[in-house]
């Protein structure tokens, strides 16, 4: 899986597997520093879209992770009335 932060608390990752919205993950994170070295870094993120895509003619999943203080998903649900 490759991912990239794209905002403060948010990654992108695209994936061969798809996600579950509101499923949590454990994001495995390796930093490069000159003078400590490598430092591993890692924190629960949430799934908060995951869509498919193609890639070089390949189907992977664009998956978005919320990271920070993992505000509750909302989820969108249809109301029955009448």
């Amino acid at each position: 899986m490759v991912v990239q932060q794209s905002e403060r608390d948010e990654w992108i990752a695209l994936s061969r597997e798809a996600a579950l919205t509101g499923e949590t993950l454990v994001l495995d994170v390796i930093l490069a520093d000159v003078d400590a070295g490598e430092m591993r870094q890692r924190f629960p993120v949430y799934v908060i879209d995951s869509q498919p895509v193609i890639v070089n003619g390949d189907i992977r999943h664009r998956i978005r992770l919320q990271g920070g203080d993992l505000a509750p998903v909302l989820f969108e649900q249809q109301v029955r009335r009448g």
